[in-house]
């Protein structure tokens, strides 16, 4: 799972670049990244992932799910790995 820890810090960092804030905007207490509400991409896009997907360009669920922002094998780790790049952007704000 290092591997997709990496990955996902990747993906977090490409959404600090592409849309500035948006860890702020996530709410932890909800956050599920097999809901497509509740996942980053669901929450920041008020319940439509695949649509702000296809604008950030990952097209296709094989590229969603390479980069971190699909858990649709239910693996635990993915969601505390998203939750940490969230907490650590937080926290660096303060």
């Amino acid at each position: 799972m290092a591997g997709m820890r990496e990955q996902i810090a990747r993906s977090a960092k490409m959404l600090d670049k592409k849309m500035p804030g948006w860890a702020k905007k996530v709410k932890l207490k909800d956050f599920e990244l097999a809901s497509d509400t509740n996942c980053v991409l669901g929450q920041l896009s008020d319940g439509k992932p695949f649509v702000l997907a296809d604008e950030l360009g990952m097209t296709s669920d094989e590229i969603l799910a390479k980069k971190g922002f699909l858990n649709d094998k239910c693996i635990p780790s993915l969601d505390e790995y998203w939750k940490n790049e969230i907490r650590s952007r937080r926290s660096a704000k303060k």
